[in-house]
């Protein structure tokens, strides 16, 4: 038996109330946010303390065992796409708890706009096949970790192990070997990374390419409505038009709107994505030069990763910049009456919602910068191909 939209609807509200629950953040459209305050704001400070202390293991443990290679393409490549991806991870865990009223409100809104009967399976299928892809990631990455990391603490073939062998500097995995606790530090810490921050930050990214999908389908569902008034071959009285074109610009304050509380993420997620890409081709080359095929493997499903989450961004974004214009073409291939003199209202507002669109670029923009459409995603792919192909002939 078929789901009912109401039934996947209320589904996608708890699943991501629950997901953001997990850590202590609040996103419902149910007025949930009074409930158990401070054991939210508890589980949130637990969960923040414990990534800053993980962000602190981390930059001590890459500052110790990589002190040899920060001269290098590649040390830097390492620790450059680590510390980008820890401030990914806090500024997401900060904006998002702060902002957690406003966005649960704006997803509110967009729940209304929706008609009764849309049935959003499509879109509650695919978050399946996201969350089942970060989290299979998750879990094979900590056991190529372990089975790594176990391995070559016992080996000096280790990938990262200092190219001069006679050199006084900090042979960190040398050290390890004769301490069992600190092995058990360093896998604790890649658990929490991958199963707490890492899937928190995923979290984040596939939650704004939901709010984005929902912002798509709005347009949509006008579109739809607005093709059938075409289709009738009836004009249009001025009630109707005004009607149209108010909904429409409703739907662009809102995109407006997706924007600003979005904003310093989207430009986190897009230019640090971006940068930590790029590193990853290098390390991906310097690995496949190694001996450690694993560690190779690992770095070729995090650039992946990475790949596909700044694909998702972009390409969901920019879907809401086309089907804006798409509706805004049909609005303005509207018949309108010009047999009643008063109908001639009708012709001159849509006349002047012409003008005002073509002053305008509707979608998703990215901190005042620009806004994501074709042209910014095809500026994006051609600064990537660029930058990683610079930094793969680095030595």
């Amino acid at each position: 038996m078929a789901e009912t939209a109401y039934t996947v609807l209320r589904k996608l509200k708890l699943l991501w109330y629950y997901v953001f629950l997990t850590y202590g953040i609040t996103i419902s459209t149910e007025n949930r946010h009074r409930t158990c305050p401070r054991t939210k704001a508890g589980i949130f400070i637990f969960f923040f303390t414990t990534k800053t202390i993980s962000f602190v293991c981390s930059l001590g443990i890459m500052i110790y065992s990589y002190s040899v290679l920060t001269s290098s393409a590649t040390g830097i490549s390492v620790i450059g796409s680590a510390l980008l991806l820890h401030i990914s991870t806090l500024t997401s865990s900060i904006i998002v708890y702060k902002r957690q009223v406003h966005i649960s409100a704006f997803l509110q809104q967009l729940m209304i706009g929706l008609r009764k009967s849309t049935n959003l399976s499509a879109i509650r299928n695919r978050l399946i096949l996201y969350f089942t892809l970060l989290t299979t990631y998750s879990l094979v990455s900590i056991v190529l970790f372990v089975i790594e990391f176990c391995y070559y603490s016992n080996d000096e073939s280790y990938f990262f192990y200092s190219t001069k062998k006679n050199s006084t500097s900090f042979k960190f995995y040398d050290d390890l070997k004769n301490y069992d606790y600190l092995k058990a530090l360093v896998i604790l810490q890649s658990v929490h990374w991958h199963l707490v921050s890492q899937m928190y930050s995923g979290f984040s990214i596939i939650f704004f390419v939901y709010v984005c999908q929902l912002m798509s389908k709005n347009f949509k569902t006008l579109k739809c409505s607005i093709e059938k008034s075409l289709n009738s071959n009836m004009p249009m009285n001025n009630t109707y038009l005004n009607k149209v074109c108010q909904k429409y610009e409703k739907l662009c304050r809102l995109t407006s709107g997706l924007s600003v509380l979005f904003s310093p993420l989207l430009l986190v997620w897009s230019a640090g994505g971006l940068i930590i890409i790029c590193l990853a081709v290098h390390i991906l080359k310097k690995a496949f030069e190694r001996t450690s095929h694993l560690q190779f493997w690992m770095y070729l499903l995090f650039t992946c990763k990475e790949l596909v989450f700044v694909c998702m961004l972009y390409s969901n974004a920019k879907a809401i910049h086309e089907e804006a214009s798409a509706t805004a073409v049909l609005i303005s291939k509207l018949r309108v009456k010009e047999n009643r003199h008063n109908d001639h209202r009708a012709k001159i507002s849509q006349i002047l919602f012409l003008a005002q669109l073509q002053k305008e670029i509707n979608g998703v923009n990215v901190s005042g910068i620009y806004t994501i459409t074709n042209s910014s995603m095809l500026t994006m792919l051609g600064t990537l191909l660029t930058y990683a192909i610079i930094l793969y002939q680095t030595e």
